[in-house]
């Protein structure tokens, strides 16, 4: 029931397509979690939304929902939580092959549960940067297929709050490579687990 959260999903700067009446393939952003992502389709089964990447790209987020992203272009990413409510959102994102891409991950949700996950086709490349100012969970995976390389750094500065920030690598096939940096600070009675693998 935690999950729950707000019913209503608001993305900005795009027009996505509802999952349920979206032709494009998937199969790869669910399969990648499928256990735990099972649970989520049910409950966010009206607030699941699909787009297509080709150019740099904005996005903020408001209540609860599931976003997949297909990028298939170069490009530079934003995505910003800003909730002032609780909210839980899960971004899939689809990197094709021989792409680079470069994400910015910005969260300054106290009450967020934010979870990005991202599958990185053959010879495909990203770099993450990733800032959070809040969020109750800001959990991020990377699933890496042959040659893919992928870069995260991580900044928390949290001020009267606790985090949880969970950074994970999944290594498909052979040859890919991660590399995953990890740093912050805390004021006034803030608490934060950071793990990373």
């Amino acid at each position: 029931k935690k999950l729950e959260g707000n019913k209503e999903f608001k993305i900005s700067n795009i027009s996505a397509v509802q999952r349920k009446n979206s032709n494009v393939d998937i199969s790869k952003l669910i399969n990648a979690s499928k256990n735990y992502y099972e649970n989520l389709i049910k409950i966010y089964f009206e607030n699941e939304f699909v787009y297509i990447i080709n150019e740099d790209k904005k996005l903020s987020f408001d209540g609860s929902g599931i976003l997949y992203l297909i990028v298939e272009k170069d490009c530079i990413l934003e995505l910003e939580y800003i909730s002032k409510n609780f909210n839980s959102s899960f971004v899939k994102i689809l990197v094709k092959n021989n792409i680079n891409l470069n994400v910015i991950l910005y969260s300054d949700s106290k009450f967020g549960w934010n979870n990005v996950e991202f599958f990185l086709e053959q010879s495909s490349n990203v770099i993450v940067s990733e800032i959070v100012f809040g969020a109750k969970l800001f959990h991020v995976n990377a699933n890496l297929e042959k040659d893919a390389k992928y870069d995260l750094k991580s900044a928390y500065f949290l001020k009267e709050s606790e985090s949880y920030i969970l950074n994970k690598v999944v290594h498909i096939e052979e040859n890919s490579v991660s590399n995953i940096d990890v740093s912050g600070a805390v004021t006034q009675n803030s608490k934060v687990i950071s793990e990373g693998f």
